[in-house]
């Protein structure tokens, strides 16, 4: 709903409307919904490509769920040349930063979920790190995504023999955290040789919420803080013009927000939320295009 503002004109009383409230818009803390899944037999490597770009800025996690849908030992799905944004990992030389769940886990128990680091070997119900195929017959590639063979050129696969040979048997696998850019994507190639191959369902942790502020829709706007948040001002108005605005954040607990170095707040350093409940109004002015905000806390704690 719009807001009206009345002044006083040459003895008379007129009024003016101001723009509505704008929501920051926010990327939540936690499991993402389902991004891309992949499904079938393929004897060859082939690239997967998803838009994660809703989620630039964000600090996440690659997850990889894969759900064997066979009680067969021969599902053994290879993944390589991840690419996640502006990180890229092939695993020729390491795997690090790669967990794997070792026991059956459902994406639904990420949160409470037990991860190893991922090592080189064939150890069953888990991810390894692996080159020159998988140690069952006719169940992947003999080299890795690039053409290398055995010894050169290594992969991670997730390996289907008992306890896994399951139908009802779930994997996990993680990435290391990273800050995505700008409208980033998300790419690997997968090689699906084996029979019965499961589902492979791919998600995204949130690791630390975002809320973007647009400055070209409007000069108020609203968050509710329910996980530690990063800040972010886009589309400020061109150098030389003096631009205002406001933003009210109301809090769900104790959760802090990481706000643009560009400010330069009241006082020397970033005034702390108030406690859960309660309605802090923040006030910010730019005149040089963004490039720095003057910042300072108006209102504390209104309930």
């Amino acid at each position: 709903m719009a807001t009206t503002n009345f002044k006083i004109k040459n003895g008379l009383l007129s009024k003016r409307y101001l723009q509505s409230k704008s929501a920051a818009t926010v990327i939540s803390a936690g499991m993402s919904s389902l991004i891309l899944q992949t499904t079938g037999n393929n004897s060859s490597w082939v690239q997967k490509t998803t838009d994660i770009s809703a989620y630039g800025g964000a600090t996440v996690r690659p997850v990889y769920h894969y759900d064997m849908i066979s009680s067969v030992f021969t599902a053994d799905l290879q993944l390589d040349n991840i690419v996640v944004g502006n990180e890229t990992y092939n695993f020729n030389s390491n795997a690090t930063g790669w967990q794997t769940t070792t026991t059956d886990t459902a994406i639904g128990s990420y949160d409470s979920a037990s991860f190893t680091n991922v090592a080189t070997g064939t150890t069953t119900g888990r991810v390894n790190r692996d080159s020159g195929g998988t140690p069952s017959s006719n169940t992947g590639a003999t080299t890795d995504a690039d053409g290398n063979g055995s010894g050169s050129g290594f992969y991670l696969y997730f390996e289907s023999s008992s306890p896994a040979n399951s139908s009802n048997y779930d994997f996990l696998l993680r990435g290391p955290e990273v800050t995505l850019p700008s409208n980033p994507t998300w790419t690997w190639f997968e090689n699906r040789t084996g029979t019965g191959m499961g589902n492979l369902n791919a998600y995204l942790f949130v690791s630390a919420g975002t809320a973007t502020l647009d400055l070209s829709q409007g000069s108020y706007f609203t968050l509710s803080l329910g996980s530690a948040t990063t800040a972010f001002f886009s589309n400020p108005p061109a150098t030389g013009k003096a631009y205002s605005f406001a933003l009210e954040v109301t809090t769900s607990g104790d959760y802090a927000i990481t706000w643009p170095t560009s400010i330069k707040w009241q006082g020397g350093s970033a005034p702390a939320n108030t406690a859960s409940g309660a309605t802090d109004l923040y006030t910010f002015i730019t005149i040089d295009g963004g490039t720095t905000y003057f910042g300072k806390k108006a209102l504390t704690g209104v309930s």
